[in-house]
C-alpha cells in the first residue's frame, strides 16, 4: 500500500507541484518504511515537488519497537516536505480540531500566511486542552494504544474464525479486510450487512477505485461490541 514511485511517469513528475501522503494510512493501516521515504525525498528533490505528509496516526502504534516514522527523520526531507499532525487521534480529541504543521520553512510560512487570513486561530479552550495533552497526556496515550491493541486482537481473532482475510495493522485503529468473494462489490457487501445485521462498516471503494474488494472496520467501540459485530458479519 505504498505509491509506486517508479510507476509515475516522467511527464507527471515534471507537471506535479505536490504529492500527498498519509502514513500510517487510513484506511489500510499501512506504514511507510525508511527506504520508501528516502526514495520519495530523492524524487521530490529531483523534480522540485513538494511532499505533503498527513501524519495524524503516527502515535497510534502497537509495537514500540516499530514506531511509525516522520518523513522529517529522513536527511534532506526539510528541503521539500511539510508534515501535519493532529491531537485528534492520539488524545481522543476528534472534532476539537487542533493540529500542527512542521517542516520546510518556506512551506510552513506560506501556510501561516493563508491561515491568518482565513480565521483567527483555534478556540482558546481547545488550545489549553492541547497544552495539557502535550505536557501531561502521554500516560493516556499509552492507555489508548493498549486499548486499541486489545480490540485489534479481538477482532482479528474473530475475523479469522469467520474465514475473513484481513491485514494485521501495526498502527491506526482500523482493520482492512477483504470482502467475501460471493459479493460483487464492497458496496454490495456493506449494504447487505447493514440491512440484514445492523452492522456498519466502510466499503473500500468509498476511498477510491483501488479500495474495491475491501472493507474497513473501526476499533473505536468497546471489545464486546466489536465481538458482537464480527459475529453478525460471520452470520451473513
Amino acid at each position: 500500500y505504498l505509491p509506486d514511485l517508479d510507476g509515475i511517469g516522467e511527464d507527471s513528475w515534471q507537471e506535479a507541484k505536490a504529492i500527498f501522503l498519509n502514513y500510517p494510512n487510513n484506511p489500510t493501516a499501512a506504514m511507510a518504511d525508511k527506504a520508501f521515504y528516502e526514495r520519495l525525498v530523492a524524487k521530490a528533490k529531483e523534480h522540485n515537488v513538494i511532499v505533503v505528509h498527513d501524519a495524524a496516526y503516527t502515535e497510534m502504534y502497537y509495537n514500540p519497537d516499530n514506531k511509525p516514522l516522520s518523513i522529517l527523520e529522513i536527511p534532506g526531507a526539510k528541503d521539500v516536505a511539510i508534515e501535519f499532525h493532529s491531537l485528534s487521534k492520539t488524545y481522543n480529541m476528534t472534532g476539537w480540531r487542533i493540529a500542527m504543521a512542521v517542516g520546510n520553512e518556506t512551506l510552513v510560512g506560506g501556510l501561516g500566511r493563508i491561515k491568518e487570513n482565513m480565521d483567527s486561530g483555534a478556540f482558546q479552550a481547545v488550545q489549553e486542552v492541547g497544552i495539557a495533552a502535550l505536557t501531561q497526556g502521554e500516560p493516556e496515550a499509552d492507555r489508548l494504544r493498549a486499548l486499541y491493541k486489545e480490540r485489534r486482537d479481538v477482532v482479528l481473532e474473530a475475523l479469522g474464525k469467520a474465514a475473513i482475510e484481513s491485514e494485521v495493522p501495526e498502527a491506526t485503529f482500523y482493520i482492512w479486510s477483504k470482502t467475501p468473494k460471493e459479493f460483487a462489490s464492497s458496496a454490495d457487501f456493506v449494504t447487505k450487512l447493514l440491512q440484514e445485521t445492523g452492522v456498519v462498516v466502510t466499503p473500500g471503494n468509498g476511498f477510491g477505485a483501488p479500495g474495491e474488494g475491501y472493507f474497513r472496520i473501526s476499533l473505536t467501540v468497546p471489545s464486546e461490541r466489536l465481538k458482537e459485530a464480527v459475529s453478525r458479519i460471520a452470520s451473513l
